[in-house]
């Protein structure tokens, strides 16, 4: 694969588990490691950025089950905050009722099953290149 170099937006990943973090990374070095990531253990930070303006992302990568605030909580204060970034879903839940509960929030393009695969990230960075 070739790597070119691209103005983007950071990919953001909200997760509570450190080894997300760490793999995403990773992933993301070896495939595009020109396209900056932010990572996030704690969703309630990046409310508290986008509140007060200083939040930048192409697009949000979201973990469901969270302590405090959960992902289900994040992505209705988005709403309620009028937030139109595309959120991709990353759980380790296949429960069909949380990929329909996911698919009812205008924000979440599409709905990943963890471990991430590249093909899944080739998604994600395709609607990256495409975000305002």
């Amino acid at each position: 694969m070739t790597i070119e170099k691209v103005d983007l937006l950071p990919l953001t990943l909200i997760d509570d588990d450190e080894l997300s973090h760490v793999i995403f990374k990773a992933i993301m070095r070896n495939h595009y490691r020109h396209i900056p990531v932010n990572t996030y253990l704690r969703p309630l930070e990046v409310v508290d950025m986008i509140t007060s303006n200083t939040f930048r992302a192409s697009v949000i990568i979201l973990d469901i089950n969270m302590p405090v605030m959960t992902g289900w909580d994040f992505l209705r204060q988005l709403q309620a905050l009028n937030v139109q970034l595309p959120v991709f879903m990353l759980s380790s839940s296949d429960d069909p009722r949380d990929i329909k509960r996911a698919s009812e929030f205008s924000n979440v393009v599409r709905y990943f099953v963890k471990p991430l695969r590249i093909q899944d990230l080739d998604v994600i960075v395709k609607t990256a290149r495409n975000s305002p």
